[in-house]
C-alpha cells in the first residue's frame, strides 16, 4: 500500500501520493499555516512547494520544529502573511525562495542567512522592509566571506 497524505478543503477531498510527489502548488484552499506545515512534513521528497493566491490564510507562520527535508524551492504569492519565522532545520535543502506580492510581511527570517544551501532570494512585488531584510542578510553573509547569496528584488526602486 502506498503510504497518502489527504488534503482536506472545505469544498472536495484530495489524496496525495505521499512518497512520489515532487512538486506541490496550492491556491484558494484557505487552509491555516499550521495546516500547510502538517500536510508538508509528511510529504518526504517533496522539492518545489508553490503556496498561490488563496491556499493559506493568517498572518503567521512559525514553522516551529517541523522539517521539510528535500524542500529546494518555496515560493509564497499573494498572501496575507505578516510574520515569518524559519531556522536552517526546517529548510535545510532550500535553495531558491521567491517571495511575490506579499505585501505585508513585514521582513523574511534573519536566520535564511544561516541556511547554506540558499543560493538566492527573490521578491517581486513586496513592500520595502520585506526587501530590506533581504538585503540585509546578503550584506550579513558578504560580511563573513559568504557570496552565494543573490538577492532580487523588484522594482528596483523599493526604498533600499
Amino acid at each position: 500500500m502506498i503510504p497518502r497524505v489527504t488534503l482536506d478543503s472545505s469544498l472536495q477531498q484530495f489524496i496525495l501520493p505521499a512518497l512520489s510527489l515532487k512538486k506541490l502548488t496550492l491556491s484558494k484552499f484557505r487552509l491555516q499555516w499550521d495546516a500547510i506545515s502538517t500536510i508538508v512534513e509528511k510529504l518526504p521528497n517533496l522539492e518545489v512547494l508553490k503556496l498561490g493566491f488563496g491556499s493559506v490564510f493568517g498572518e503567521v507562520w512559525n514553522m516551529g520544529d517541523v522539517e521539510f527535508p528535500n524542500l529546494k524551492f518555496l515560493k509564497l504569492e499573494s498572501l496575507n502573511i505578516k510574520t515569518w519565522s524559519a531556522f536552517p532545520e526546517n529548510l535545510p535543502a532550500l535553495e531558491n525562495l521567491v517571495l511575490e506580492r506579499c505585501k505585508q510581511l513585514k521582513e523574511i527570517p534573519d536566520s535564511l542567512g544561516e541556511f547554506y544551501s540558499l543560493e538566492k532570494i527573490e521578491l517581486l512585488w513586496c513592500n520595502s522592509s520585506a526587501a530590506k531584510s533581504a538585503k540585509r542578510i546578503q550584506d550579513d553573509q558578504k560580511d563573513v566571506g559568504n557570496e552565494l547569496h543573490k538577492v532580487h528584488v523588484y522594482p528596483p526602486d523599493l526604498d533600499l
